[in-house]
């Protein structure tokens, strides 16, 4: 089986930076952008064993690994941590590529992990979806299937944590290095149940040096479910 998915690229024309908290608290902001009619692409093939093959049309590498070589050198880090991240139950062969270059300012690593996000199986059978991603900013939702409720009939915690961390894990690598999760922790402030659409809304509070803390919501409509807080750490500068 093979699935593709596509992500459009997008040109900023104003205000870049100022939707990233906390400035647009104390003064506001608003950016002016827009997706073109340029992808990143991803396409996954399932293999019959347990390891990674990625090719990277735009750096024209390519690369194996097996699960417990996915480490962070400086070569398609990006993929790594969206491999490392998902932890895909069966090996694959990976093939990416963009319209852009790398560096181009059209976003293209956010783009790449849109595309990446969406054709992974494991995500896909969760049912999270990536609805907004800016800098610093990401947005997923998730329905709660038949599937992840507990024998108290509500939400197993680690369904809700999974949309949580999706949103972290999208919004600490929108601004391009590689970044991975130092630590997070979850609050569960009330139940949910099977058919609940939830959304998660994670913003990213500040940044020092290498790391960054990062502040996801979870909520059922107007309520809240529940609060996450991730630790982020910068490990690399690459791109693709």
């Amino acid at each position: 089986m093979s699935l593709r998915a596509c992500a459009p690229l997008r040109i900023s024309f104003a205000g870049g930076g100022t939707d990233v908290p906390p400035y647009p608290s104390s003064h506001g902001g608003a950016v002016l952008s827009a997706t073109i009619a340029r992808c990143a692409r991803a396409q996954v093939r399932i293999r019959a064993d347990h390891d990674y093959h990625v090719e990277s049309l735009d750096l024209m590498a390519r690369a194996a690994f097996a699960r417990d070589e996915l480490v962070f050198d400086g070569h398609l880090d990006l993929v790594k941590a969206v491999l490392r991240d998902l932890a895909p139950e069966h090996g694959l062969d990976l093939t990416l590529a963009t319209d852009a270059p790398p560096g181009s300012g059209l976003g293209s690593s956010s783009a790449l992990v849109v595309a990446m996000l969406a054709a992974d199986r494991a995500s896909r059978n969760l049912g999270i979806e990536l609805v907004e991603l800016a800098a610093g900013r990401a947005v997923t939702r998730m329905r709660i299937t038949p599937d992840m409720v507990n024998g108290h009939a509500i939400a197993h915690g680690a369904f809700v944590f999974a949309v949580a961390d999706t949103a972290f894990a999208c919004a600490c690598n929108s601004h391009g290095p590689v970044t991975v999760a130092a630590s997070a922790a979850v609050t569960f402030v009330a139940p949910a149940r099977e058919g609940d659409e939830l959304t998660a809304e994670a913003v990213e509070r500040t940044r020092y040096g290498r790391n960054g803390v990062y502040d996801v919501t979870v909520r059922r409509g107007e309520e809240v479910i529940a609060e996450f807080r991730g630790i982020s750490h910068t490990i690399g500068e690459s791109t693709t």
